[in-house]
C-alpha cells in the first residue's frame, strides 16, 4: 500500500494509441477519466477505476469487467455533458479525493 505512489504512471499525451494499447496492456490496474483508455482497458480485460464528471456513467460508464467508478459526490450536475464546466477547476473532476482513488485501486483484487 505504501508503494503504490512510486508505480503510477501520467502518459496523458505521451503516446499514440497503438502504444496506449501496449502499456495499458502491460498495467496491473487502470485510473482514467471517461476517455478511449477506459474502453481500451475494459476491451483488454483490464481492471479499472473510472472517474466520471461531465459524463454519466450510468449511460458511458463500464457494464462489464473488474471496475470501480467514481464520481464527485458533493455535485448534483454530474452527467451534464458541457465541455467546459462552470464550476471553478472543472471540480467534477478535480474534486475526486485522490484518497477514494487509491482506496478503490487498493480494493481491486489482484490476478
Amino acid at each position: 500500500d505504501e508503494g503504490i505512489d512510486k508505480i503510477v504512471l501520467n502518459m496523458l499525451g505521451k503516446t499514440t494509441l497503438q502504444e496506449l494499447g501496449a502499456l495499458i496492456e502491460s498495467c496491473d490496474v487502470v485510473v482514467t477519466a471517461d476517455t478511449g483508455a477506459l474502453h481500451i482497458a475494459l476491451a483488454l480485460n483490464k481492471p479499472v477505476v473510472a472517474l466520471f464528471g461531465p459524463t454519466d456513467p450510468k449511460l458511458w460508464g463500464p457494464l462489464t469487467g473488474t471496475f470501480k467508478v467514481l464520481v464527485n459526490d458533493e455535485l448534483d450536475c454530474l452527467g451534464c455533458r458541457k465541455r467546459r464546466c462552470p464550476k471553478p477547476n472543472q471540480y467534477c473532476m478535480s474534486g475526486i479525493d485522490p484518497v477514494r482513488v487509491k482506496k478503490a485501486i487498493l480494493s481491486i483484487p489482484s490476478s
